[in-house]
């Protein structure tokens, strides 16, 4: 049985790409590849990120994987050219690592002396950007310095108006000379009792909501941290 490496949260920057092995005689006329990426399972199927659509595949058990697990993976494809792509035949090939999901925490419950760690940056995760929000899930590619140990990672509602969740993001990490990327995921329907009442009621009525997250940051040029802003994304309403 192939066996997933234990949860993998850290990853390095990754090139998503799809390669296409075609062979076309006359005795076989196929066409196989792989297309590696986010994919999130469901059942015996798999949902690529950011996709209206899903692969059924026959082997996620190989993998001891569940329903609701997401990770980067490599799926490989298998289509007869005759009977064409709807009768394509999808299995996991690979199975780099699993992301983690964060619930959202109330800023009553977390200790922000300890939660004061400033980000360096963001930068994008393969072809997906730096921060992005689908499937009721608030996505952020950050990067830090460490000394290779732990780090804690936290983020708060902190308000609701018009179509915007505002959020903030804390950690707490040991500082150190290595520069590290992690992608960070955060359950957005998670932070809807974490508003207060009227809050609450607004945000269950739009189709759509933009998030906006904030988070502290080391500002080399001043050599200062301060707060720093940026759009995570828009996706549909996950309060509903």
């Amino acid at each position: 049985m192939k066996i997933i490496k234990k949860l993998i949260s850290v990853f390095s920057a990754i090139s998503i790409i799809t390669v296409a092995l075609i062979s076309c005689d006359d005795a076989n006329n196929t066409t196989e590849g792989y297309i590696e990426g986010l994919y999130t399972v469901w059942g015996k199927t798999v949902m690529p990120e950011l996709e209206d659509t899903f692969y059924v595949t026959e082997n996620v058990g190989t993998f001891g994987l569940k329903s609701g697990d997401r990770g980067v993976m490599r799926v490989k494809y298998f289509v007869d050219n005759v009977l064409g792509p709807k009768k394509a035949v999808w299995e996991i090939d690979e199975v780099r690592g699993l992301v983690e999901t964060y619930p959202m925490t109330s800023a009553a419950q977390l200790d922000s002396a300890e939660y004061s760690s400033p980000f360096v940056g963001i930068t994008p995760f393969a072809t997906y950007g730096s921060a992005w929000a689908w499937n009721k899930l608030q996505n952020l590619y950050a990067v830090y310095y460490t000394d290779g140990s732990d780090a804690r990672f936290a983020m708060t509602p902190t308000g609701f108006a018009k179509d915007t969740l505002s959020l903030m993001l804390y950690a707490d990490i040991n500082d150190g000379e290595t520069m590290q990327a992690q992608l960070l995921t955060f359950d957005l329907a998670s932070a809807l009792p974490l508003l207060d009442s009227k809050q609450q009621q607004d945000a269950m009525q739009p189709d759509t909501i933009v998030t906006k997250m904030s988070m502290l940051f080391y500002d080399a040029e001043v050599d200062s941290v301060i707060v720093s802003t940026i759009i995570g994304g828009r996706c549909a309403n996950p309060f509903r």
